[in-house]
C-alpha cells in the first residue's frame, strides 16, 4: 500500500512535468496533419501534368551560374522544368556606340552560353525595355511578346534534364545525351562542378553539396543518358 501510494504522488509531482515535455495529443495530431499537406503540396509540385519551373536568367555570368544551381536542385528534387526565360536582352542592330557595341558582343556570347547550358530546354527571351515592367496590362505585353501566338500555359518540355538519385552509398548523376559515344566525352570536376564537353558544345553543372565533397568514379552511357557515379572520398588514400 505504501508502494502504491508512494507512486501515485511521485506521478502526481511529475505530471507537470511531464506536460510540459510531452506534446497534447492535439499538436501531434495537427503534425500528422502537417507533415500529410506538405506530402500532398510535393506530390502537385512534382507532378509535371499540373507544375513547371521556368528558371529566369539574365545574360551575366553570375546569374548563369545561380540558374545553373537552381536548375541542379530542382532535378535534385524531381521538379519538372520545361523552359528557360532569358530576361533583358538587347534587341539586335548595328550599334554605334562603342560602349554598347561590347555590352551587345558580350551579351551574344553569354545567350550562347545559356542556349547551350540549358538544351534541351526551349529558350525564351524578353527584351531590354528602358522603363520598368509594373502592372497587369504591360505584363501582358510583356507575355506577347516572349511567347506570341502560343499558349504560355502549356508544357513545353517533358522529361528531366537531369536527375539524382541515390543506389546505396553511391550516387548517381545522369543526364540524358541521345546520340553520344562515351568516347567522346570528356568530364572534369572541379570542386562544387563537373564540366562535360562533347566536342565543341561544354555544360557547367553546379553540383549540389552533397556531390561537392565526393569523388566522381565510374560514367557510362545507359539507356542515351549519361550515368555519373559519386563515391565519398577514401581519407586513408590521402595518407598514402
Amino acid at each position: 500500500g505504501r508502494i502504491m501510494n508512494l507512486q501515485s504522488g511521485t506521478l502526481n509531482l511529475a505530471r507537470p512535468l511531464i506536460k510540459a515535455f510531452l506534446p497534447s495529443a492535439e499538436i501531434l495530431d495537427a503534425v500528422q496533419e502537417l507533415s500529410e499537406r506538405v506530402k500532398t503540396l510535393r506530390e502537385v509540385l512534382g507532378n509535371p501534368d499540373i507544375s513547371s519551373y521556368r528558371p529566369v536568367v539574365n545574360p551575366e555570368r553570375m546569374v548563369i551560374k545561380e540558374a545553373m544551381r537552381a536548375e541542379t536542385y530542382l532535378a535534385l528534387f524531381g521538379y519538372p522544368i520545361d523552359a528557360v526565360v532569358c530576361n533583358r536582352v538587347l534587341p539586335k542592330g548595328d550599334y554605334q556606340d562603342t560602349f554598347m557595341q561590347e555590352l551587345y558582343q558580350n551579351q551574344t556570347k553569354l545567350l550562347q552560353q545559356i542556349h547551350n547550358t540549358f538544351a534541351p530546354l526551349p529558350i525564351w527571351e524578353a527584351p531590354y525595355y528602358s522603363h520598368e515592367i509594373l502592372g497587369i496590362s504591360q505584363l501582358g505585353k510583356l507575355g506577347d511578346v516572349i511567347f506570341g501566338a502560343q499558349d504560355p500555359t502549356q508544357i513545353f518540355y517533358r522529361g528531366q534534364i537531369q536527375e539524382i538519385t541515390r543506389q546505396g552509398d553511391v550516387y548517381v548523376l545522369r543526364l540524358p545525351l541521345p546520340h553520344v559515344e562515351m568516347d567522346k566525352v570528356l568530364m572534369t570536376k572541379k570542386g562544387d562542378e563537373m564540366i562535360v564537353e562533347i566536342g565543341n558544345f561544354k555544360r557547367d553543372i553546379t553540383l549540389p553539396s552533397v556531390l561537392a565533397n565526393q569523388e566522381a568514379t565510374v560514367a557510362r552511357f545507359v539507356n542515351n543518358a549519361l550515368e555519373i557515379h559519386f563515391t565519398a572520398v577514401d581519407a586513408d588514400s590521402d595518407v598514402a
